[in-house]
């Protein structure tokens, strides 16, 4: 077993999505306390442990399966680069590091890590069998990433946080489903035995793509009466626009682009409109709170 074998088993790339607990300290206005700063990246680390744990106890779980998937055979675990015991001893270290750091950082923060991993265990044997609550599922967990967040710097969440946050992940998680169709589709005609997860068949894509528009135009509304109604600042409306932009984009590579990958976070990395689309967003955020410091941001402190 090789020490690069080992990170790529953690998938270090997935931390993308754990961007969310940094979500606080940004829209509370709290990136420039140092100490907050702190917490928040302490915060990202140990959510990222707990989400590699997760992501190890998957593919043990899911072996058999990933094998005979044409994208994830390519996996460590499931190429042979990683033997079983070592995946169980690798998942238990990143599950035992997380907890502890977690209880000694903040009981309430552990809690949350708790519930992420007790969301993860109940949708890995019985939720994501289910029609409908598989995507709510994984979307809860982007949910819970900026509660962690918001307990690691003491904020209280307002409802346009957890809306938005909750929309734009049954946007991913839909796009996802309709990717797996194609994914799916390549497979049969190369002849492979592979027949994608059971939840699968219960979908088809005219229903994923009304999940996708519908999930879409929700998120892009609560952003823009956040935008609007809560931030008491006229220059924040411009910060709209790359949410819109990359919004769209992401969908236009799901429905037409030419990335083939039922993980999104690959579509992230491999187009560079999307991430200058992010970079751009994240620019504008940062600047207008640092140059207006008193507007009314997304949290009630």
């Amino acid at each position: 077993m090789s020490i690069q074998a080992v990170i790529e088993l953690a998938r270090p790339k997935q931390w993308i999505k754990n961007l969310f607990v940094l979500a606080p300290l940004i829209f509370s206005h709290s990136f420039l306390d140092s100490a907050k700063l702190g917490y928040s990246i302490i915060a990202f680390i140990l959510f990222s442990l707990a989400a590699s744990s997760i992501y190890v106890f998957n593919d043990i779980f899911d072996l058999d399966k990933d094998r005979l998937h044409p994208l994830k055979k390519n996996r460590p675990l499931a190429r042979g680069a990683v033997r079983l015991k070592e995946a169980i001893f690798t998942g238990i270290a990143l599950c035992v590091v997380s907890i502890f750091f977690s209880s000694v950082f903040s009981l309430r923060f552990l809690a949350v890590i708790l519930a992420y991993m007790a969301l993860n265990f109940f949708y890995t044997q019985w939720l994501k069998h289910i029609v409908i609550v598989d995507l709510f599922s994984v979307a809860l967990g982007f949910v819970l990433r900026i509660l962690a967040g918001g307990i690691a710097i003491s904020v209280v969440l307002s409802p346009w946080i957890i809306g938005a946050t909750f929309f734009i992940a049954i946007f991913i998680i839909a796009s996802k489903r309709f990717q797996e169709f194609n994914v799916v589709s390549t497979a049969f005609e190369r002849g492979s035995p592979f027949l994608g997860r059971p939840v699968l068949g219960l979908y088809n894509k005219e229903f994923l793509r009304q999940i996708i528009f519908a999930s879409l135009i929700l998120t892009i509304v609560v952003y823009v009466l956040y935008a609007f109604l809560e931030v008491k600042n006229v220059f924040f409306i411009v910060t709209i626009l790359p949410v819109i932009y990359g919004l769209f984009r992401f969908f236009w590579l799901t429905e037409y682009g030419q990335i083939k990958s039922d993980n999104p976070t690959d579509i992230i990395f491999k187009d560079l409109s999307l991430q200058l689309a992010i970079i751009i967003f994240a620019i504008l955020v940062l600047s207008i709170f640092y140059l207006y410091p008193d507007a009314a941001g997304t949290y009630v402190r």
